[in-house]
């Protein structure tokens, strides 16, 4: 139980230091929620509501909402943990801590911890109404406003689109004004809601435009009604939220698989430790060479096991390990060296920088990553190719990179890479460990490692190790 607890405990300081990389810097306010409670906000968050940060951090997020909204709220948290997306977004009214009431756009995405998810709020008020009335200022709050605004008649043609929608969707104005919205809306099912807005309604949704080199692009829909009839969208780009979101659910998904892993592998390491020492004591007992031989099989078996609760152990941050200050380019030297003997049909190359790189890290953990990402190049160029190996100082990281010119892999296969026993090899050519074990060593020393890839275009992995003098 108490290592229970120590493992959820450990998730959520993760997800809060994911949210703080993700959300600190945004304009919108966001705040992490954890059984009801506020675990961090932002400086926005802060901003927004009038209260600091402190008085923040530990209160139930629901004394934001103004009491008549509380049922509403519920609703959308009932929405967010029973619905297969885990989003929910409405128009609300915030309770400032000064008691205004300040319209926002409340949006709450649901993390893959339980009682855990991250709500984001946009102001949408509008305190200035008599100075908007201006219309020369509404034009330039139009052309100067970082989201699209997409303005259309009561049929859903285009009438007007400021330069911040032209942009996302890469056409002119002249070549949208006349456009049916469904003409750069991708098609999945989900109604226009054009019936909704022209009784008054304000409608939140999430969509996917097409852009006009056929890119895709995931933009949230905050759509009114305006004076004249129109019908007024505020669209914005949701690309970088969804990768920040990705990469929580991604990061929540590994630790959940570490914990496991590393539960299995312990008990399973112990119940090894035994049978070797019987085998091992049986063996000194035995005098015929036939059983002989049998037990010398059984060792082998053992100590391959072990090797397998290793890399399990290496995943999930269990192993230990002695950290040295050691230099990069040195140890990727010495790796590439041992390497190139085996690394044909392929080719390898040295990118190393021309200052010392120091890192805090096991160096003999260090030279299984360094072979494990080696073999893995190698092994993704069957018919020969390039391997280059790089290292480069980047602030204070110092990332270590290895590129292949391989097949590539998926974006499926991508989401899944450094999952355990996960493996793009054919049946019986890979445990499925080698990147797994990549991944535990390279977090445990307070790094990163990430992937990308393209089918036919090769893959690059990116160690990023802290900088130490």
């Amino acid at each position: 139980m108490n290592g229970f607890l120590s493992s959820t405990v450990d998730s959520i300081a993760h997800a809060q230091a994911s949210f703080d990389d993700a959300f600190a810097p945004r304009a919108d306010a966001a705040f992490l929620i954890v059984e009801g409670r506020i675990a961090r906000c932002n400086a926005a968050a802060s901003a927004l509501s009038g209260h600091a940060v402190d008085e923040l951090l530990g209160a139930p997020f629901e004394q934001l909402i103004p009491v008549p909204g509380r049922a509403h709220h519920r609703e959308q948290l009932e929405l967010v943990l029973g619905d297969g997306t885990g989003v929910a977004a409405a128009p609300f009214e915030l309770l400032r801590r000064d008691g205004r009431l300040l319209a926002v756009e409340l949006r709450l995405a649901r993390l893959p911890m339980p009682g855990v998810m991250v709500a984001t709020a946009r102001d949408t008020s509008d305190s200035t109404a008599s100075l908007l009335q201006s219309e020369s200022m509404r034009r330039n709050l139009f052309d100067a406003a970082n989201d699209g605004i997409f303005v259309c008649d009561g049929s859903g043609f285009y009438v007007d689109v400021n330069p911040a929608g032209c942009r996302m969707l890469g056409y002119t104005r002249e070549e949208l004004v006349g456009r049916h919205l469904r003409e750069v809306a991708v098609p999945d099912g989900t109604p226009f809601q054009l019936d909704a807005i022209h009784e008054g309604r304000a409608v939140v949704t999430e969509r996917t435009l097409r852009r006009k080199d056929g890119g895709l692009v995931p933009v949230e829909i905050s759509a009114s009604r305006v004076a004249g009839g129109l019908l007024q969208g505020i669209v914005r780009d949701l690309t970088e939220r969804k990768r920040a979101e990705q990469a929580l659910h991604h990061a929540a998904r590994l630790d959940s698989l570490g914990r496991l892993a590393g539960g299995v592998a312990h008990d399973f390491n112990n119940l090894l430790m035994v049978m070797a020492e019987l085998t091992r004591e049986l063996r000194g007992r035995t005098v015929d060479p036939q059983n002989l031989s049998l037990f010398d099989e059984l060792t082998q078996a053992t100590d391959r096991a072990s090797d397998l609760t290793r890399h399990l152990l290496a995943f999930a941050r269990r192993q230990p390990v002695t950290p040295k200050v050691v230099d990069v380019n040195a140890e990727v030297h010495d790796a590439a060296r041992l390497f190139e003997r085996v690394v044909a049909p392929a080719t390898l190359t040295l990118e190393l920088s021309a200052s010392p790189l120091k890192v805090n890290i096991d160096p003999m953990q260090f030279e299984q990553v360094l072979i494990n990402l080696l073999a893995n190049a190698r092994d993704a160029m069957p018919r020969g190719g390039t391997v280059t190996l790089s290292t480069r100082l980047e602030a204070d990281e110092v990332v270590v990179t290895v590129a292949d010119t391989g097949e590539g892999l998926s974006e499926a296969a991508l989401a899944h890479l450094f999952e355990p026993f996960f493996t793009t090899k054919p049946r019986g050519r890979g445990t499925g460990l080698g990147l797994a074990t990549v991944y535990g060593i390279i977090t445990q020393s307070k790094g990163t490692v990430n992937a990308t890839s393209q089918p036919g275009q090769g893959t690059t992995f990116r160690l990023r190790l802290p900088r130490v003098d």
